[in-house]
């Protein structure tokens, strides 16, 4: 009987094809649970706007946004930070297989940045609900067209990182979702801020709180858009 030859450049070619296909999928399902749970957070933090912006009308108000920040967006963010560190972990054991390290690794990183500015944001929002409360009606509702769109985006995104690798189409869309809704963000963005500017600049400790915590809204817009430019690389 003739022996069989085999090729060894090509079984080490077919293996290591494997390899990364097994590490990739591997790497999208953590990125995926880590924005699983952004949106989570996203989420949470436009129930804590909603009841900020309606303070005026409850008197647990305060109360109920200290209790959510403390139990369920800090919980949240450290869910984040952990999804991201088992993932550079495991990008660092497999890192001779895997193309694109870089961008997952950036995916990651984008996330946790925005994570730290939404936990930033609400924590400003409670503060300022304790202390002032009262925010022009106007003002109300660029806030929460603001927290709308991240919430959108933040959806698309979930879009994005459950659909690489399995629907190309889906993912383009869900990119461009994210785009155009960054746009939208940076128009409502630019007239809410004038107005805080305007309307509040009587008195700094109001003015530099409600500031930050727009800019804070604000930076994270900014950073989802961020993270849809990256998970081009990974189509």
């Amino acid at each position: 009987m003739e022996e069989e030859y085999y090729d060894e450049e090509e079984m080490y070619s077919e293996n290591n094809v494997v390899e990364e296909s097994i590490a990739e999928m591997s790497i999208r399902e953590q990125l995926s649970n880590i924005a699983i749970n952004f949106s989570g957070m996203a989420s949470t933090a436009g129930k804590m706007v909603e009841i900020a912006l309606n303070a005026d009308n409850d008197p647990l108000a305060v109360e109920k946004l200290r209790k959510i920040y403390e139990r369920e967006i800090l919980g949240i963010k450290e869910k984040i930070d952990g999804g991201r560190e088992r993932l550079f972990r495991y990008l660092s054991r497999m890192r001779e297989t895997i193309s694109y390290l870089s961008a997952y690794a950036q995916v990651s990183i984008l996330y946790t940045k925005t994570a730290q500015y939404i936990e930033g944001f609400t924590y400003r929002l409670f503060l300022y609900t304790s202390k002032y409360q009262k925010i022009d009606d106007d003002v109300k509702k660029d806030l929460t067209k603001l927290m709308n769109i991240l919430n959108e985006m933040s959806s698309s995104l979930l879009r994005v990182f459950r659909s690489i690798g399995v629907n190309k189409t889906i993912v383009r869309e869900a990119i461009s979702d994210v785009k155009i809704k960054e746009e939208e963000a940076d128009s409502i963005y630019r007239t809410l801020y004038v107005k805080v500017i305007e309307r509040y600049s009587g008195n700094v400790k109001n003015l530099l709180l409600l500031e930050n915590l727009v800019n804070s809204l604000e930076n994270s817009i900014d950073l989802l858009k961020d993270i849809s430019d990256y998970s081009l690389i990974l189509i």
